[in-house]
């Protein structure tokens, strides 16, 4: 009798259980998702930290625009720009009278790779996703 038992439960042990199959997948998804970020490159996070300052400062200067400065009109070169909005653009008149827009956190390789998703098209600035080439 313990003889069949033996065999009986020796057969039903063949594979593995729907359980143990969805744990490793589970498992494996996750330390596959924690070793994605070891393998990506350095270039696109600075392609997109680059993307992200192009697209701050071309709102910001839209803003200053808006307020009554002719900021593109004064700096036409986007680099000397980004590099005026740097130091700040104080509005002279008008409701944002004395208010100083700034990005002081910006360093000169930052103004650099944000100056190339940005174009000039008469007065408005413009942010291009692909970068424009010189």
């Amino acid at each position: 009798m313990n003889a069949i038992l033996r065999l009986n439960s020796s057969r039903s042990r063949r594979g593995f259980s729907l359980f143990e199959v969805l744990l490793f997948i589970c498992m494996l998804s996750i330390m596959v998702t924690l070793a994605l970020p070891l393998f990506a490159s350095p270039y696109s996070a600075k392609q997109a930290t680059h993307q992200k300052n192009a697209q701050t400062c071309c709102t910001l200067l839209t803003v200053i625009q808006a307020a009554g400065v002719p900021v593109t009109e004064q700096t036409p070169n986007i680099p000397d720009l980004l590099r005026r909005l740097r130091v700040g653009i104080v509005v002279e008149d008008g409701p944002l009278a004395g208010r100083r827009f700034q990005l002081p956190h910006l360093s000169e390789a930052e103004v650099l790779g944000a100056a190339a998703y940005l174009k000039l098209e008469g007065q408005e600035l413009i942010y291009a996703p692909v970068p424009m080439l010189p």
